[in-house]
C-alpha cells in the first residue's frame, strides 16, 4: 500500500533514486537554515513530502544521509580527468579534475563542508570520510597511471593521486576558515594550494 504522504509523480510512487534526491536536497537545505544539530529526521522527511519511515528505508540517520553526498565527487574528478587533453601537464590536469567543487551546479562545496563538519565530532563518521577519500585516490590513480610516460610506475600514479587530493584538502580547510563562502575563493584556494605544492615539489630548500 502506498504510503499517502508520498507524492506521487505521474501516479506512480515515487522512485527509489527521485526520494533520495528528495531527501537530500531537503536535508541541504534544512542544514544550512537550521543547523545539522537542530535539524532532525522528521523535518527532512516532512520537507522531502515523504514519511520517516521512509527515510529510514533510504539512510540510517541525517549522518548517513550527509556521507552518502560523498559517493559522487570520486567518480566526477575522475570523469573530468579522463576528459582533459592528452599532451596537458599531469599537474594541471589534476586541478582542472577538481574544478567541480567550485562549480555552483555540483553543490559538491556545500556538501562536504556538512559532511565534515558532522565527522569533526564524530570518529566513525571521519574514518568514514577517510576510506571515501582514499576510494577517490585508487580512482584518480588508475587514469593518472594510464597519463603518465614510459616507463610508468602505479607507485608515482599513487603519489601523484595523494598529493593532488592532500592539496583538495588544505584548500578546503582554508575556505572553511575563512569568512567568505564564495565558490570564486574556494577555487582560488585551490590554485594555491597546487601552485604551493608545486614549489615545495619542485624547489625545496635545502
Amino acid at each position: 500500500m502506498t504510503d499517502r504522504s508520498e507524492r506521487p509523480v505521474g501516479g506512480r510512487a515515487i522512485a527509489r533514486e527521485a526520494v533520495r534526491a528528495s531527501l537530500s536536497d531537503a536535508a541541504r537545505e534544512l542544514f544550512e537554515e537550521r543547523g545539522i544539530e537542530a535539524t532532525s529526521v522528521d523535518m527532512i522527511a516532512s520537507a522531502a513530502g515523504v514519511a520517516s519511515r521512509t527515510f529510514y528505508r533510504h539512510f540510517e540517520s541525517k549522518e548517513d544521509l550527509a556521507m552518502a553526498w560523498l559517493d559522487d565527487p570520486g567518480p566526477t574528478f575522475r570523469s573530468v580527468l579522463q576528459q582533459r587533453p592528452a599532451d596537458e601537464p599531469i599537474w594541471l590536469a589534476l586541478r582542472r579534475a577538481f574544478d567541480p567543487v567550485h562549480d555552483p551546479s555540483s553543490r559538491f562545496a556545500e556538501q562536504m563542508r556538512i559532511s565534515a563538519e558532522m565527522a569533526y565530532s564524530s570518529p566513525a563518521l571521519m574514518k568514514r570520510i577517510r576510506d571515501r577519500v582514499f576510494d577517490w585516490e585508487v580512482l584518480l590513480s588508475e587514469v593518472i597511471f594510464e597519463r603518465l610516460p614510459e616507463p610508468r610506475s602505479h607507485r608515482d600514479a599513487e603519489l601523484l593521486a595523494a598529493w593532488a587530493l592532500s592539496a583538495l584538502r588544505v584548500a578546503f580547510e582554508r575556505w572553511r576558515e575563512e569568512n567568505d563562502p564564495s565558490l570564486e575563493l574556494l577555487g582560488r584556494r585551490l590554485d594555491d594550494a597546487f601552485e604551493a605544492a608545486t614549489t615545495l615539489l619542485v624547489s625545496r630548500p635545502s
